[in-house]
């Protein structure tokens, strides 16, 4: 998994132009009419810059994906906030490892401790979604992105009746088109025979160039050769405890933010379609 150096793959740092991009991303999003109210903080914008690399037309596209996607599921997304998520984080199926490769953050997923009759899938994806924004603060995600290891270990009929074609769909568009974020990789561990069909459908549905991103490694050695050992627990093939691997705190800031969510629907619920005021003070989506 790569790192972005700006400074050699732009041939000077877009970082200097930062606030000229936001001032452009603005005026657009200015003239566009909005279906629930939408930030347009320095914070928030500079997230999508970041992320389709400092294009603006690419930065604009999204934003309006963001919000357009949060409008067309209101009626599944209305009053969603971390606390409602708390089964989810507290089945320890998602991890973060602390330390980065290269700049990027990575995500570990574990089949085997995700129970479907506690969570199904679609409540799964909004805790992923608010680990996501959580993570999306961090400027160096923001230009590295984050990878991805699955670790397909008890991945069963349970698991795998709830990959509809749907959501397999909606899990690609939210990641893809909707979060301002970098995939750098996926690498899947223990991959079962009931795991290819879903394999199948989900290559169909994404570019040539994000397939290249998607790794089935047969053993940890294979895993090793991406993402080096001093970044991974003894359990996943690395020098690390256990202990001093894992990211603690991460969910619990999460957990926190419910007020946050709290009052960008309360506001939502009133907010009737028009275009953004400069002037307005926008209710956040988050902090």
């Amino acid at each position: 998994m790569k790192t972005v150096n700006m400074e050699r793959h732009y041939g000077f740092s877009p970082e200097d132009n930062l606030n000229q991009l936001v001032d452009i991303v603005k005026d657009k999003l200015l003239e566009h009419k909005f279906p629930l109210a939408a930030r347009t903080d320095t914070a928030f914008l500079t997230k999508f810059i970041r992320g389709k690399k400092y294009n603006a037309e690419a930065a604009v596209a999204s934003i309006k994906k963001y919000y357009d996607n949060i409008y067309s599921n209101l009626r599944l997304m209305q009053g969603i906030k971390p606390e409602l998520c708390r089964d989810a984080y507290e089945l320890n199926a998602v991890k973060l490892l602390k330390y980065r490769h290269n700049g990027v953050q990575i995500v570990y997923i574990t089949m085997k401790n995700w129970d479907t009759k506690v969570v199904d899938l679609r409540r799964l994806e909004q805790a992923a979604s608010f680990l996501v924004e959580e993570l999306l603060q961090d400027v160096e995600v923001q230009v590295n992105g984050f990878g991805v290891i699955v670790n397909m270990n008890g991945f069963g009929f349970g698991h795998a009746k709830q990959f509809t074609y749907h959501e397999i769909k909606y899990g690609i568009k939210m990641v893809l088109e909707v979060f301002p974020v970098k995939v750098a990789g996926i690498h899947m561990l223990n991959t079962p025979i009931i795991f290819w069909p879903l394999h199948k459908i989900a290559m169909k549905l994404v570019p040539q160039k994000m397939q290249r991103r998607f790794h089935v490694h047969s053993d940890l050695q294979s895993l090793n050769n991406v993402i080096p050992s001093k970044c991974l627990p003894v359990s996943l093939g690395g020098i690390l405890e256990e202990h001093e691997a894992w990211d603690t705190n991460v969910f619990s800031n999460i957990l926190q933010k419910n007020a946050c969510y709290d009052s960008y629907w309360n506001g939502a619920a009133s907010h009737r379609p028009r275009r953004l005021d400069r002037k307005r003070s926008s209710i956040m989506m988050t902090s």
